[in-house]
């Protein structure tokens, strides 16, 4: 009757809740909801010092107790990780990049396959009837000469664990 499914990974954007954060009850609000600061959020169970307030959308804020947050978030953004960690943050839509990368705003990110306009005359060897080729899924980066261009790591960019998430 059940099947297995593997989640998609998704990137977090989450506030760690501090003793100085005021937390307010929303009057005429239904009890589930409470605001921090400016943000509006749900809350089920009691809020404590270490949880996370977790935003998914505008409209998807919500508390997360700080056991369950950690049981389900690999890694904060700002700390370093491998280029398998890596790969799963690219095809979940973040910017990468090596904190040894010595280009000035250099980083990559993934480019899900699609079709295009025709802009050489060997794409349209492949194109449809609407003139658009299919073009596969690959990595891009963005160089410190402020272009894209296709990437392809290297063996030392593949065994690296200083890959960071760029906001």
């Amino acid at each position: 009757m059940f099947k297995q499914y593997l989640s998609k990974i998704i990137i977090r954007h989450a506030h760690e809740i501090q003793q100085e954060d005021s937390i307010l009850s929303l009057e005429g609000e239904e009890s589930t909801s409470l605001l921090l600061g400016e943000v509006r959020f749900k809350h089920y169970e009691p809020v404590k010092t270490g949880d996370f307030i977790v935003r998914l959308t505008e409209d998807d804020t919500y508390h997360c107790s700080r056991a369950v947050f950690l049981d389900r978030n690999e890694v904060e953004c700002q700390q370093t990780f491998d280029f398998g960690l890596a790969i799963k943050f690219l095809k979940a839509g973040a910017k990468i990049a090596r904190t040894g990368w010595n280009g000035n705003g250099m980083f990559a990110y993934y480019v899900p396959a699609n079709r295009y306009s025709d802009v050489t005359k060997q794409s349209g060897l492949v194109s449809d009837k609407d003139g658009k080729a299919p073009y596969r899924e690959y990595l891009a980066l963005k160089t410190a000469q402020n272009d894209i261009a296709v990437w392809n790591p290297s063996t030392s960019d593949c065994l690296a664990n200083d890959w960071v998430i760029i906001p």
